[in-house]
């Protein structure tokens, strides 16, 4: 084996063995950001509930300083949020719908709920297309489709993603986090003290 090759490999696996946070960060940089989006079915800024105590980062990058927690049970706001796309997930499309051709490739970028996403198409953005009845991508993907009347496309890839939220709590610490699933937003509340935040 080459010594050139051999002294490759070493560098490389003494670099991923020192830096493994860089290395993965410098994979991880988002290819668009969506900046106000908000992820998900019912999804809505404003008052929210904490329910687990959560990390409060200075960025929405968890490499940046961490600036205190919020506590569970607080009442917090919810004041804007951005989608971090690593990945566009890539709908293939397999039966002609308005105006998609089968064949065409639609990137998927933003989920906004309820099979709904920001796309591209063709080089160009669409606020909002229904992607509906995909099977999960898989094997079988594409011939579930086709013996389902409904489906017209498959994701042959999903979209890769981190829902960033930026919050203030009552004591003033405003922060981000990129952990929706500990907090309860205005659609799920029943708290109406929290909503009115």
């Amino acid at each position: 084996m080459p010594r050139i090759f051999v002294l490759f490999l070493l560098t490389s696996f003494i670099w991923w063995g020192l830096f493994p946070a860089q290395a993965q960060q410098r994979r991880r940089q988002p290819v668009y950001i969506d900046r106000g989006a908000c992820e998900g079915e019912a999804c809505g800024y404003g008052g929210w509930k904490t329910l687990e105590t959560t990390t409060a980062y200075a960025r929405p990058d968890e490499r940046s300083r961490k600036l205190g927690k919020f506590r569970a049970g607080q009442c917090v706001t919810a004041i804007t949020g951005e989608v971090r796309v690593y990945t566009p997930g890539r709908f293939v499309v397999r039966k002609a719908r308005g105006r998609f051709k089968p064949g065409d490739v639609i990137f998927a970028y933003t989920y906004r709920g309820e099979e709904v996403y920001k796309i591209k198409h063709k080089g160009r953005w669409h606020a909002e297309q229904q992607l509906t009845l995909s099977p999960p991508p898989g094997p079988d993907a594409e011939k579930k489709c086709d013996l389902d009347a409904r489906c017209w496309g498959v994701f042959e890839k999903d979209t890769d993603s981190d829902w960033w939220i930026k919050i203030r709590d009552g004591r003033g610490l405003a922060g981000w986090t990129r952990e929706p699933q500990r907090f309860l937003s205005p659609y799920w509340l029943s708290d109406s003290n929290c909503k009115t935040r």
